[in-house]
């Protein structure tokens, strides 16, 4: 699929911890993302991903690593080496460390980025429960341990009488609360 996207023009700028993670979601995931991956940066790692890596970084033939894997195990912290498209060699990249921030100016971006995406707790609840009623769950799938289940239909009543509407529409209609799978 990596490789239809960017017939498309997708680019992705995709990371992982570790190798090993990849091949949990599916064994030719690892494969397909160093095959489709025209650019490359590698940070301190293990040393079976460094094998792995120093191969994906090299231009010479195995026996002849450019970047070896004692190199990749060997970096210092905020430093890694870099493999980019139109580059004929991989070389290193010493990045800096930031320094912190304004907590004002961080209060700030938090409040407005709550204001614009954030959704309140109670509706999402119910947009969940009926979501999930309009697919069809079933009990089987376990219980969702949600507290404030129970407060979605006096909460939705007094937002209707208040004239406040739910940014997701009327989910009070139907919502239980009692017996339901939503529910401490």
């Amino acid at each position: 699929m990596l490789s239809e996207l960017g017939k498309y023009g997708v680019q992705l700028c995709l990371g992982t911890q570790s190798l090993g993670m990849l091949d949990v979601v599916n064994e030719k995931v690892r494969r397909a993302w160093l095959d489709n991956t025209s650019s490359l940066f590698v940070f301190r790692s293990g040393s079976e991903d460094a094998r792995t890596l120093a191969n994906e970084l090299s231009v010479g033939d195995e026996d002849q690593l450019t970047i070896t894997p004692s190199d990749i195990v060997g970096l210092p912290d905020y430093a890694c080496f870099a493999r980019l498209r139109g580059v004929a060699t991989p070389f290193r990249v010493d990045t800096l460390k930031v320094e912190d921030g304004d907590a004002a100016a961080l209060a700030r971006i938090q409040a407005r980025s709550r204001e614009v995406h954030g959704r309140d707790a109670v509706w999402v609840d119910a947009w969940l429960q009926q979501a999930s009623a309009l697919q069809g769950a079933t009990e089987e799938a376990g219980p969702v341990k949600r507290g404030r289940m129970a407060e979605v239909p006096q909460v939705a009543h007094e937002a209707a009488v208040a004239g406040v509407a739910s940014p997701y529409g009327d989910f009070s209609e139907g919502v239980e609360t009692e017996g339901d799978a939503i529910s401490e």
